[in-house]
C-alpha cells in the first residue's frame, strides 16, 4: 500500500517531517482504493480522544485501535507511517489507521 504524503502548498504549509494528519480507510476485499476515509487533523484528535467514552474505547480496542497510542504516537512520529491494519476475513473489509 502506498501512503499519501501532505501536500505543501502556501496556504497551509507543511513543514517537512512533521505528521498532520491521522487516516482511518476503509477497504472492501482486495480492492486498493479505500471505500472510505476518515481524516482528522492530529491537533483536533489530541483532544478529541480524551472526550471518548470508555465503553467507545473498549469497543475500538476490540478491533485493535487504542486511541492512546495513536495520540502518543501522533506525538513522537514525524514521519508517514502505519500504525493499525485490521482484516475482518468474514466481512473481506480492512481498516488502516496511518499518520501522514
Amino acid at each position: 500500500m502506498t501512503l499519501h504524503t501532505p501536500s505543501t502548498g502556501s496556504a497551509g504549509a507543511v513543514d517537512p517531517g512533521q505528521v498532520t494528519s491521522i487516516f482511518i480507510r476503509e477497504y472492501d476485499g482486495e480492492s486498493t482504493t479505500p471505500s472510505r476515509t476518515i481524516r482528522i487533523p492530529v491537533k483536533v484528535f489530541t483532544v478529541a480522544a480524551s472526550l471518548v467514552p470508555h465503553r467507545v474505547r473498549e469497543e475500538l480496542a476490540k478491533q485493535g485501535i487504542d486511541l492512546d497510542g495513536i495520540r502518543q504516537a501522533a506525538s513522537e512520529i514525524t514521519s508517514p507511517v502505519t500504525l493499525v491494519e485490521v482484516e475482518e476475513h468474514e466481512k473481506q473489509r480492512r481498516i488502516v489507521v496511518s499518520l501522514e
